[in-house]
């Protein structure tokens, strides 16, 4: 088993965290079910385990010190917390169309809807994979943002 470190995280990241933390009031609109906060705290840490490079599932505090230092086991290499791909989908007279999906990678799906909403706001659903969305079921085309043009695009 791997010795714990001590981390000290900064105070942007700490009020990231507690801001997750908190209840979110919400709509529901189709199948999308928000997190919850705890998820959206479990979701922060692993943010912050990635980009500090700590087991966020490890964290504990250190008795003594603020809220800001906590131990954690630290990870590398191929144990390091990856990306994943999501797949959002376009409902119809929405841009860029019913027939198209786009694909994020993120770590979570808060970070992937994230991504997303500073692109558009105009998408239907957001799925875990590419089965999911029915890419191949109904013949999906993937759509590209194109940054320069800040816009969508059917070619990389």
């Amino acid at each position: 088993m791997k010795e714990r470190v001590n981390y000290e995280m900064a105070e942007a990241d700490l009020k990231k965290l507690i801001e997750a933390s908190k209840p979110t009031p919400c709509m529901m609109i189709g199948s999308y079910v928000t997190p919850t906060p705890q998820e959206n705290a479990n979701m922060a840490w692993a943010k912050l385990g990635k980009k500090m490079g700590f087991d966020p599932m490890t964290v504990q505090p250190i008795p003594g010190k603020s809220e800001r230092f906590f131990s954690a086991v630290p990870v590398e290499g191929e144990e390091a917390i990856k990306e994943k791909d999501f797949f959002f989908t376009f409902g119809y007279g929405q841009i860029p169309g019913a027939s198209y999906y786009c694909k994020i990678k993120a770590v979570d799906i808060s970070e992937a809807i994230e991504i997303m909403q500073k692109r558009t706001l105009k998408y239907a659903f957001c799925y875990g994979s590419a089965e999911e969305a029915g890419v191949e079921r109904f013949s999906l085309k993937e759509c590209f943002w194109d940054e320069a043009h800040r816009g969508w695009s059917d070619h990389e």
